[in-house]
This record gives C-alpha cells, sequence and structure tokens, in this order.
C-alpha cells in the first residue's frame, strides 16, 4: 500500500489506471473529502519534516557521503 493511501493524505493511481484516475477525480470534487485529506497531509508534514528533523537527515547524508568518498 502506497504511503499516501495509508495515511489518507492524498490520492494514489496507478499508470494507465484510467478507472481510477476518474475514481481520484470525482473523490476529489468533495470538499469535505478534500479537507481531510489536506488535514492528514499537514499532520504528516508537520510530525516528519520540522526544520531540525530534516538538519539531522541531511547531516547523516553528509556524513555518510564523506565516510563513503574516504574508502
Amino acid at each position: 500500500m502506497h504511503p499516501k493511501e495509508r495515511l489518507g493524505a492524498g490520492w494514489v493511481v496507478a499508470e494507465g489506471d484510467v478507472d481510477g484516475l476518474l475514481a481520484a477525480v470525482e473523490a476529489a470534487r468533495d470538499p469535505a473529502e478534500r479537507a481531510r485529506r489536506g488535514a492528514a497531509a499537514r499532520r504528516f508534514a508537520t510530525e516528519r519534516f520540522d526544520a531540525a528533523t530534516n538538519v539531522g537527515r541531511i547531516c547523516g547524508m553528509l556524513e555518510g557521503a564523506a565516510r563513503s568518498a574516504r574508502v
């Protein structure tokens, strides 16, 4: 299952899935559904992408790259 589906934060449609795309567009017409999914996306972003967390991730990537470059 795609993370967006698990979180209820968006719609996921497989390439070539015309019926799935039409269903997603139809669901997105509902303002309450858009608000619910938007709130879920905001919660996810707030929990996962705060500045301190991102700085830690970037530092970890840079440290890993520096270690790899020395080998």
